[in-house]
């Protein structure tokens, strides 16, 4: 996977108006990272839940908690916003159904997206074809730590953490489960897939091994942003990823 040089764009709340929001190509991957914001008021919060559909509108109001409503909410909206700008369509008519490993999925496989989020971060990746899988953590003290080593890697990545401290293996265990993650959000699978069978190259350049498939036909991209760790996973031909950072304007 080529990486472009992450860009910053300048953006109204409504990615759909901005003329700066990218186009994609065929040959590229777009990954957008921005911070959730607070809702000023009831006409901007009314602003994004008017992009959502009524399922999402029903989750929305089911989330106790929020914050992670405030999450869900900007999440979704500006994943609609991003795909009816690429579809020419408007956010809330934007065709999403439920794949069969319980993925969202556009519904005539137009474009492939995915989306995380993690202490107000919300990351968002989108292709044309193949599949993507994105997936952004903040570092955070990991309970039974040589437990979890032992069930999330395989025997040979386990020996990355011998003769390591305990905050150098934490950020390797960070750094390994978030390229992890993106793997089995990309496939659609989750955990389920069994996590230390996907077998990360030393280098963190690709893959050694993956459940189903040749693992050289998946392309990573992994990196710290801010205080967190990001990693993109596609599988499909060769692509360029474009790596957009969201700066906001009213």
């Amino acid at each position: 996977m080529w990486l472009s040089e992450p860009l910053n764009l300048s953006w109204t709340h409504d990615l759909s108006l901005s003329p700066e929001t990218p186009l994609l190509k065929g040959d590229e991957i777009h990954l957008f990272c921005f911070p959730r914001i607070p809702f000023e008021n009831p006409e901007m919060e009314l602003h994004y839940l008017d992009a959502l559909s009524l399922e999402e509108k029903d989750r929305a109001a089911g989330i106790k908690s929020q914050e992670n409503q405030m999450v869900f909410i900007q999440s979704r909206a500006r994943l609609r916003w991003l795909l009816g700008h690429q579809l020419g369509l408007p956010a809330q008519d934007v065709p999403l159904v439920i794949g069969p490993h319980g993925k969202p999925q556009h519904r005539f496989h137009e474009i492939a997206f995915n989306l995380s989020h993690s202490k107000g971060l919300i990351l968002i990746g989108v292709a044309k074809g193949g599949e993507v899988g994105v997936d952004v953590e903040h570092p955070r003290p990991v309970r039974q730590l040589d437990g979890l080593i032992r069930e999330v890697f395989s025997a040979g990545e386990q020996r990355w953490f011998v003769g390591l401290s305990e905050a150098e293996q934490n950020a390797l265990f960070l750094r390994g489960w978030t390229l992890k993650e993106a793997f089995v959000k990309a496939t659609g699978r989750g955990i389920a897939a069994g996590l230390s069978r996907v077998v990360i190259q030393e280098n963190f350049l690709g893959f050694e091994a993956v459940p189903e498939g040749d693992p050289k036909g998946y392309q990573v991209f992994e990196s710290a942003f801010l205080r967190a760790r990001i990693a993109v996973v596609h599988r499909g031909e060769t692509r360029t990823l474009r790596y957009y950072r969201g700066v906001f304007e009213s």
